[in-house]
């Protein structure tokens, strides 16, 4: 079996961006890296059902979110 996991959690941290329009409004910004996570793992989705007949029959391959 083979499995490929992405996170999404979140870092508590100050935003130091103070001039851009589209900075946090909270005392916190939403600073961690699950945006890269979910696109890579999806991006590995993507081309493991792309190329599903290549993968033998007795594997097993779990995307965990």
């Amino acid at each position: 079996m083979v499995a490929i996991r992405a996170d999404m959690d979140a870092l508590k941290m100050a935003e130091e961006n103070h001039d851009i329009t589209y900075k946090t409004t909270n005392e916190y910004a939403h600073m961690c890296g699950h945006d890269g996570h979910m696109t890579m793992v999806l991006g590995a989705a993507q081309v493991l059902i792309a190329n599903r007949a290549k993968i033998p029959s007795d594997c097993t391959v779990r995307i965990l979110y």
